[in-house]
């Protein structure tokens, strides 16, 4: 009796410690939150520093479509620029930017689109979609990584 007594709150315990595998819904709007590149002009930026990247806006239909355009009003600088016309410097979203458009999957916390693949996964109550992009100058491959934050 006294085994049974402690075998049934183990039972219940690990009963009820069930992980849902269910994967998280990537439908809706997403802002870019981090670029961290390291070819030859490294940049690392984030959301925090440049408020202005978040007008960089990805959305998934739920019709496996998705659309990327810029939606702010200025030039997103991230990095110092002139005063010449047209301004130079680095930037990630301008005015009037052609809208990207094409069609997306997912398989289980993957999504695929436009030739690029992310990884999905959640932190502090946010859910992030990580990407990592090769890009050879040269013959020597470097990596973006850029992490989007559901909106």
């Amino acid at each position: 009796m006294r085994k049974l007594l402690i075998l049934i709150p183990a039972v219940l315990m690990f009963a009820t410690c069930k992980k849902d595998n269910k994967p998280i819904d990537v439908t809706g709007s997403w802002s870019l939150y981090s670029w961290d590149d390291n070819s030859l002009i490294p940049l690392h930026v984030n959301a925090n520093q440049y408020p202005c990247m978040e007008g960089n806006v990805l959305t998934f239909n739920k019709d496996q479509t998705y659309t990327i355009k810029y939606i702010g009003t200025d030039t997103c600088f991230v990095a110092p620029h002139s005063a010449s016309f047209p301004p130079t410097g680095t930037w990630i979203g301008m005015p009037g930017q052609a809208e990207v458009t094409g069609t997306w999957s997912q398989n289980g916390n993957t999504v695929t689109w436009g030739g690029s693949q992310g990884v999905i996964s959640t932190s502090n109550g946010k859910t992030f979609i990580t990407l990592h992009t090769p890009i050879t100058y040269s013959g020597v491959t470097y990596d973006i990584k850029t992490v989007e934050v559901k909106q």
